[in-house]
């Protein structure tokens, strides 16, 4: 059984991804991992939305690289027009990335700059993990 607005139908709902705490976000397992990594059920008020954000955000670009990997075909329909005429229709997945890339990247400076749990930012996190993995695609497209 798969709740069709919280994932792309392939991953079943099932008790390990359900929230454990009452107002514990639902992740995907990235999004997840960076909530356990930076001790997000430890935060409180501001801290815990910026943290919740970006937990959704980290998520939302997994969604959106397995479009423009083709490993989902959601970004693209085929529409009919009011004459007869069919029309492929190519979503701005591409533009969407990079305004999720660049506000993940204001997140996480803002996470950096509290933090986290009243820990000093040490790196080694899933934050430094995206930072790289985005800093080799656009060393890829570039080269």
């Amino acid at each position: 059984m798969c709740d069709p607005t919280r994932c792309d139908g392939t991953t079943p709902v099932t008790s390990q991804s359900q929230p454990s705490a009452p107002d514990r976000p639902r992740l995907r397992s990235r999004g997840r991992r960076l909530w356990e990594d930076e001790g997000g059920d430890t935060l409180t008020g501001a801290n815990r939305v910026v943290l919740e954000e970006a937990c959704r955000l980290v998520d939302r670009l997994d969604r959106l690289d397995a479009i423009l990997n083709g490993r989902d075909r959601s970004w693209l329909s085929l529409e009919m027009g009011d004459d007869g005429e069919v029309q492929v229709v190519v979503d701005k997945v591409l533009s969407e990335s990079r305004q999720q890339q660049l506000a993940l990247k204001q997140l996480a400076a803002e996470l950096r700059a509290a933090g986290g749990a009243g820990k000093p930012a040490t790196g080694g996190g899933i934050l430094d993990e995206i930072a790289a993995r985005r800093k080799a695609r656009l060393a890829d497209a570039s080269g």
